[in-house]
């Protein structure tokens, strides 16, 4: 299994230590006959992204929010209760103004449509950033093949750390699935 590194993982020679997506390092490089690509939830919604998603074999997306709308308004009403929600259409007003990104185009519910490979998405039942009914809303727009793991009990944090043993066996078990044929 890949070493994990922080919020970041490594498979085979492919490092995630650059800002460069694991794909490039590796068309640079060609070291790799396959890429996966494991995303933790912003780095896994920016593998989605764009134009079209991050060119891989494979994907393991961890705690991906749905929109950006919705992750807002789970992040504003977790710290300002009701306020939160009433605040989120004055904070993501400005996102289209400042970033000039349309809020469509931050949608990883929609992204994921695009992805022409199999998709891991592991989600923490006791997740308030990224809720259960979100992970499985993204899960129901996933092309097959794919697969969900409800890593029963967990929040909004590192899937290894909270258990090692489990996240080891599924997701070899899924890449090794998704990559050797």
């Amino acid at each position: 299994m890949a070493k994990r590194l922080g919020s970041t993982s490594r498979l085979a020679t492919v490092s995630r230590t650059t800002s460069d997506p694991p794909s490039l390092i590796c068309a640079r490089k060609r070291q790799c006959a396959k890429v996966a690509i494991i995303g933790v939830s912003l780095g896994g919604a920016a593998s989605l992204l764009g134009q079209s998603p991050a060119p891989a074999d494979a994907y393991v997306l961890e705690a991906v929010y749905p929109n950006i709308e919705q992750a807002v308004s789970n992040r504003l009403s977790m710290r300002l209760g009701a306020l939160g929600e009433w605040l989120t259409p004055l904070l993501t007003a400005q996102i289209p103004l400042r970033l000039g990104v349309s809020l469509d185009e931050l949608k990883p519910e929609e992204a994921i449509k695009r992805v022409r490979a199999p998709v891991l998405i592991i989600a923490g039942t006791e997740d308030e950033h990224t809720t259960l009914p979100e992970s499985k809303r993204l899960f129901a727009n996933a092309p097959e093949p794919k697969s969900l793991w409800l890593a029963v009990g967990a929040h909004h944090q590192d899937f290894y750390d909270f258990s090692a043993q489990e996240y080891e066996e599924r997701v070899t078990r899924f890449l090794r699935t998704s990559l050797e044929h």
